[in-house]
């Protein structure tokens, strides 16, 4: 029976980056599924690694870079598998690829960024900081392509603003993107969709909700990354 020797990897965390390099420097394609607009994951959100306490960052940037420069790694962001078909060394696997709203020509400059009146908590940093409705997710962030929010962004629900689009000097800001669909032949499936932490709003006996200084884990490790400050008072604890 032939085989089809092209991997897909779902999930662009440090699992799925691992496995990627792994497959492509034995001479596979490999496409490279993520949901987010940055591959990275939780990884990327953590201060310190156990138990040597390498800065986090440190170890997971460049292999980020790695996979996005790897010719046998296509990356594709913002995207999920919504069907398979097939069996083990033939699949088809439909991938459906949101819209960003900024194409190639986005330089990353931050000129959009800064001109956005949008402010809403931002996931990096565990909603404890902001971030603008045109963002790009943490600093070394891969693809560096700026991407807008559509829930958010005051153009795409009430059709007022389009700052970003006129600030805009490299033309990048393309609100006329449409989801599209694109069909993968690959041999093996690879998932390492990781994990996602349990809100601790629906646990009442903790408190959560009740004052700003009762935190989780990952909020404790964004707070670490910036000299670890209490969110009531913005003080040293």
């Amino acid at each position: 029976m032939s085989v089809t020797k092209k991997t897909l990897v779902i999930g662009g965390g440090i699992s799925g980056i691992i496995t990627s390099l792994e497959l492509a420097d034995k001479g596979y394609q490999v496409y490279l599924v993520e949901k987010s607009p940055s591959i990275g994951g939780h990884m990327a959100q953590l201060s310190k690694t156990y138990p040597t306490l390498d800065c986090s960052a440190c170890i997971l940037t460049p292999k980020m870079v790695d996979v996005s420069q790897h010719p046998n790694i296509e990356v594709i962001t913002m995207a999920e598998p919504v069907m398979v078909d097939g069996s083990p060394g033939n699949y088809k696997v439909l991938i459906k690829k949101h819209t960003r709203f900024v194409d190639d020509k986005c330089t990353a400059c931050g000129e959009c960024e800064k001109t956005c009146p949008v402010k809403v908590p931002s996931e990096f940093e565990a909603e404890l900081l902001p971030r603008k409705a045109i963002y790009t997710p943490f600093k070394q962030a891969v693809p560096r392509t700026y991407v807008i929010d559509q829930d958010h962004c005051l153009f795409l629900n009430k059709g007022t603003c389009r700052i970003c689009e006129k600030i805009c000097k490299g033309k990048a800001i393309n609100f006329d993107q449409k989801e599209e669909t694109v069909e993968l032949e690959v041999g093996t499936i690879v998932v390492c969709t990781g994990f996602e932490q349990i809100n601790p709003k629906t646990l009442d006996e903790y408190n959560f909700s009740v004052h700003p200084d009762i935190i989780t884990n990952l909020q404790f490790e964004r707070l670490m990354e910036q000299n670890l400050r209490k969110p009531s008072n913005d003080k040293t604890p």
